[in-house]
């Protein structure tokens, strides 16, 4: 009780510290434990930068794109992947662990179908945040697309669900790839206005030699990632995947956007049309910073307004014994 109610001030700070210090710790444990990243090489949680995963009242199409409205978002933006966001990212072992855009398999997670998942770029290592669309598998491991004596196979296991795959397909004939297929891939696909174009994969000039992996696409961009015009060039690989993301923190990672800055975001990535606020370095919607500074006073109040009312609490305990 006397390290609960000490009569000595300083001894209150010390207190506060240490129970700080022990909530801190607990806190980043059972995120480690959760989920499942090398410590101390990789932080289980990320901050969003760009708005490329942004969604908006005709989203996750950019303006004017005529796909499925998902509805204004929520004051806040809460529950998609926004700047300024902190994302859990939980660990992956084996392909099995990412469900896809496209894959018969029922998951949902910010605002479409399938996993967003934090992958490193090629060549500088960039952390890129983006939904996996598609899974493609490479024979032979290694093999070139413009190679004659040894040309690449191409399977995509999601076709494998037949009709169930085929309603999502807009253009290009899709069947064969269950089995696979030397044949360059051109395909259009949206569901619930998730979109991911494919023409005449893999691109002109791929990167290097070939591997299987993700598709991947921001839910905000109109072409799929590492290449131009929507040709992707090369798959992500297993192991340039950080891992998926699960859950998230908003708008508290506006601070560190604030002292570092998100070159990367853009006024023109929000398909919601909002305006943008700037503060310090950072950039985002400015509902966000409302929703951020709403929270950060409540926090702040807390700590006070609980004191003030243990305090009496325990001055009328006392006083009735």
């Amino acid at each position: 009780m006397r390290f609960w109610r000490p009569e000595n001030p300083r001894m209150s700070v010390v207190r506060d510290v240490v129970v700080m210090a022990a909530v801190l710790i607990l806190v980043l444990g059972s995120l480690w434990v959760y989920t499942g990243q090398p410590f101390p090489n990789q932080a289980p949680l990320v901050v969003v930068e760009s708005g490329s995963m942004m969604h908006g009242s005709n989203s996750p199409c950019l303006e004017g794109r005529a796909c499925a409205p998902y509805g204004t978002p929520s004051f806040g933006r809460a529950g998609t992947i926004d700047p300024g966001d902190l994302v859990f990212v939980k660990r992956v072992h084996k392909r099995e662990d990412v469900v896809t855009a496209f894959d018969s398999r029922g998951r949902s997670g910010y605002g479409g179908h399938g996993d967003v998942i934090v992958y490193k770029s090629v060549p500088r290592n960039l952390l890129i945040i983006h939904r996996a669309m598609l899974y493609i598998e490479i024979t032979p491991e290694g093999c070139r697309p413009a190679d004659v004596a040894q040309p690449c196979t191409y399977r995509i296991p999601e076709t494998c669900a037949g009709e169930s795959f085929g309603r999502f397909v807009k253009e290009g004939e899709w069947a064969k790839y269950c089995e696979g297929s030397r044949d360059p891939i051109s395909l259009k696909l949206e569901r619930d206005g998730l979109f991911v174009s494919l023409m005449s994969y893999p691109c002109t000039q791929p990167c290097g030699t070939m591997a299987s992996g993700f598709i991947t696409k921001g839910d905000n961009n109109l072409p799929a990632d590492n290449g131009p015009g929507g040709n992707t060039c090369c798959p992500v690989s297993l192991d340039r995947i950080v891992g998926k993301a699960r859950a998230e923190i908003p708008w508290f990672g506006l601070i560190k956007l604030a002292l570092a800055g998100n070159p990367r975001y853009g006024p023109h990535d929000d398909p919601s049309g909002a305006t943008q606020w700037v503060v310090l370095n950072a950039r985002a919607p400015w509902d966000e910073w409302v929703a951020f500074f709403l929270v950060v006073g409540f926090l702040a109040a807390a700590p006070p307004a609980y004191e003030f009312v243990r305090k009496r609490w325990w001055k009328r305990k006392d006083g009735s014994e």
